[in-house]
């Protein structure tokens, strides 16, 4: 009896779990739509690229052999390598999202599976939640 109980309770959760996964006309991307997005993801990591590539060069760039403006140097320097982790964490996001369009995964959240909104991989194309879950995360 309890065997039944679970392998009912598991067709549960399957059945509504394959319709959740589908979203209406509105949220569906087109084969062109696909295609602009994955441009403008290649695009937005080229420049990621170059800005990464900036950034490192600027700090490598020598200390004064002045003690004031190597104070200045150095704070200058943690925020370029604060940027420089932001570009790299980014440059992952957009990688991801590109994975996510080639896997045909593109536009489902990560958590929760349901659709994410078409605004809002206008706005964040390389957004991997919904906005009800990256709420609930913080991101």
């Amino acid at each position: 009896m309890v065997c039944y109980k679970f392998i009912e309770f598991h067709f549960i959760i399957i059945k509504q779990d394959s319709t959740a996964h589908r979203p209406n006309r509105e949220q569906r991307f087109t084969m062109k739509e696909y295609e602009e997005v994955r441009n403008s993801l290649i695009d937005m990591l080229e420049d990621l690229d170059d800005r990464l590539a900036k950034i490192t060069h600027d700090v490598k760039e020598p200390l004064d052999k002045d003690s004031e403006e190597q104070a200045t140097e150095m704070e200058n320097a943690e925020v370029l390598d604060r940027l420089g982790n932001a570009a790299r964490t980014e440059r992952e996001m957009v990688k991801e999202a590109i994975a996510r369009i080639d896997k045909g995964q593109y536009g489902l959240c990560q958590v929760c599976g349901n659709p994410i909104a078409k605004e809002r991989l206008k706005a964040i194309p390389f957004s991997s939640m919904c906005i009800k879950c990256a709420s609930q995360t913080g991101c």
